[in-house]
């Protein structure tokens, strides 16, 4: 991905711009707390939102706006475009990213400059980080399994079930928007990660009846007004054994995941005694970019992984950059997703690989 030959920064690195602000102030001469607080230095102004609600603007309204900021005390604005999540349909402007729009947008940026105010922009025509040009395989996925016991001594050859396109996971919407779509399996983009069998202990029945375990594998799906602690505490705690568990040694699962095709066929010379398969899979959740411009709707970004970030940055973040010239980097300062309505993803193409370099075993 071409960038900019200025850098653009991103709210990640808001703490080290304070520090570095808070060390620029410190060399000014010195001034009382009062006159501080009564005149502060550009770098110390706050920021605001600054929404083109269907792109209902124009430039006569830009500079007004704008002039406004400044005159009331603000040193940033962060500009968002998408649609309106409560009040009912307004006016439309122009579509994101058309000449029309372009125009407007370089109109904010020269006006800003002159202003001396500085712009982030939010990356996507809506809340999120998405799109129509996010691919379904960089789009949020949710991990999928399904089970087959089989007895050997035996040749196997067979497809192995699909997991149900929405084992485990509940309908909900989340501020208005649908988190998930139910689709055919065909149509969700399933894809297989791997595939494991186990003995089973002899006179043992594999049956969960532990409630935690549903959230142990976080598929219970959840929504955008739970606490963050109930949803990511009980994964992170230390697994406790229970009366019944059946443990299963790690050097005693065998990885079958070479022997299956891409048809779902598995063919596996099965040792003598009953064996558990257990398919692992994903596929795309089906979250769409929230409140989005008309026209500009899509699938929401994979954000796990590296190549759904750049799929949505070479999109838009690149286009806004060039466009920008000598104002990317010092007017247009920084890049912003606005919030997450993605029905809680928990699986990217390249979790086992992620998992491994963090936890230090295989998953």
């Amino acid at each position: 991905m071409r960038r900019p030959s200025t850098p653009i920064v991103t709210h990640t690195f808001a703490a080290a711009m304070l520090a570095i602000a808070g060390l620029v102030i410190a060399k000014e001469p010195a001034r009382s707390l009062d006159e501080v607080f009564h005149n502060p230095p550009m770098e110390a102004m706050p920021s605001g939102y600054w929404w083109w609600l269907y792109n209902n603007v124009d430039k006569a309204s830009i500079t007004r706006d704008l002039e406004e900021f400044r005159d009331k005390g603000l040193g940033a604005v962060l500009l968002v475009c998408s649609g309106n999540w409560s009040a009912g349909k307004l006016p439309e402007g122009p579509a994101f990213l058309s000449p029309e729009w372009k125009e407007l947008y370089l109109h904010a940026l020269r006006e800003a400059a002159r202003l001396d105010l500085k712009v982030d922009m939010n990356i996507a025509p809506g809340w999120n980080m998405g799109g129509p040009w996010i691919t379904p395989q960089n789009a949020c996925r949710w991990y999928l399994q399904s089970e087959l016991e089989v007895e050997g001594p035996r040749s196997f050859r067979g497809n192995l079930p699909l997991p149900g396109v929405n084992d485990g996971y509940e309908d909900k919407r989340q501020l208005g928007v649908a988190n998930q779509v139910r689709v055919p399996m065909e149509e969700a983009d399933y894809r297989d990660t791997a595939v494991v069998a186990f003995r089973v202990p002899e006179g043992k029945t594999l049956k969960n009846t532990r409630e935690d375990l549903a959230a142990k594998a976080a598929r219970a799906d959840a929504d955008c007004f739970v606490p963050p602690v109930k949803v990511m505490s009980v994964p992170r705690q230390p697994w406790t054994s229970a009366p019944g568990d059946v443990a299963i040694p790690a050097s005693q699962v065998v990885d079958l995941s070479a022997k299956l095709d891409e048809n779902g066929m598995l063919e596996w010379d099965v040792p003598e005694g009953r064996w558990m398969i257990v398919r692992t899979g994903h596929r795309k959740t089906g979250a769409k970019l929230s409140v989005a411009l008309p026209g500009q709707e899509g699938l929401e970004n994979d954000f796990f992984d590296r190549a759904g970030v750049e799929q949505m940055f070479e999109h838009t973040g690149r286009m806004l950059a060039e466009w920008a010239g000598p104002l990317a980097g010092t007017t247009l300062r920084a890049y912003c997703s606005d919030s997450f309505e993605a029905g809680y993803p928990n699986w990217t193409a390249n979790m086992p690989e992620h998992f491994k370099r963090y936890r230090g075993y295989e998953m």
